[in-house]
């Protein structure tokens, strides 16, 4: 009894530190109406190795065909890929898309967050 008591205290604690650990992206605009878009965040080409290498260190149910394909169309201008196909496509678990006016948005791990803020600007790594 005390280790299921244990282990169901464990996934409640674990399930806790995954909600935490995920950020959301519009938080670190200036203005919540700016210009930029998280979502192009995915589909850059620089940001998108980074991807890719957090997902199979972190991911064991990765999919990296899909992401090789997602790569080649990433090199066109315009081509838009969204947090949404990428989680479908590739089983990514770094991202987290919520719809709702209320508590909607993308939602990111802490690692990916950082990333984008270094993304938005290189000053973030210096601050």
């Amino acid at each position: 009894m005390l280790a299921s008591v244990l282990s169901s205290e464990a996934a409640v604690n674990a399930s806790i530190f995954v909600v935490r650990a995920f950020i959301k992206l519009r938080e670190f605009l200036e203005k919540p109406g700016a210009i930029i878009n998280p979502a192009t965040f995915v589909t850059r080409h620089v940001p998108y190795k980074f991807l890719r290498l957090w997902e199979q260190l972190t991911n064991p149910g990765f999919n990296p065909i899909e992401f090789e394909r997602f790569k080649n169309m990433a090199d066109v201008n315009r081509f838009i890929l969204s947090p949404k196909q990428w989680i479908t496509s590739t089983n990514a678990i770094g991202f987290i898309v919520k719809s709702g006016s209320y508590g909607g948005g993308i939602f990111a791990h802490q690692d990916l967050a950082f990333e984008f803020c270094t993304w938005l600007s290189p000053e973030f790594n210096f601050t």
